[in-house]
């Protein structure tokens, strides 16, 4: 099977709420994330049918709105607790567009690891794309986590 691969870099905040340690502080990573999808090469020679630049400007818009220059928080973060409720695995709310403060703030349903980011991207992509996908987030230049989601 082949493969494309696209790469983009975000700037987070995030505070690790159930993970003990010096991740409860809220602390930020300049993250770079890659994307790869598997599929079929069509007769033009195009991997599913998608083109670069569409997986590219699909891509780089999520991860730009729901993750760069955002501050992430686990939904039952007491600094986040009750100022939204109902989540939905793998979504993010901006907390900011319903009480005009917490600028950037971005919600989710657990820790925003960097597996659990992974894992999000992941998921939205194979929504997105319609085909198998492997993410990896590198939160320094010596640690990542990767998801494949089918």
């Amino acid at each position: 099977m082949s493969f494309i691969e696209v790469r983009h870099n975000m700037e987070v905040a995030h505070r690790l709420y159930e993970l003990p340690g010096k991740c409860e502080n809220i602390h930020g990573h300049s993250m770079w994330v890659n994307l790869r999808l598997h599929g079929p090469i069509n007769q033009k020679g195009i991997l599913g049918g998608l083109s670069f630049g569409d997986v590219k400007k699909a891509f780089r818009g999520f991860l730009d709105d729901a993750f760069d220059h955002h501050l992430l928080l686990n939904v039952n973060d007491p600094w986040a607790a009750g100022l939204w409720n109902s989540r939905t695995e793998g979504t993010a709310r901006n907390i900011n567009e319903y009480l005009g403060q917490l600028p950037g703030l971005m919600t989710f349903p657990g820790d925003p690891t960097t597996e659990n980011l992974a894992k999000w991207i992941a998921k939205w992509a194979v929504d997105e794309f319609k085909l198998p996908a492997d993410v990896t987030v590198h939160e320094t230049s010596v640690n990542s986590a990767g998801f494949s989601a089918r």
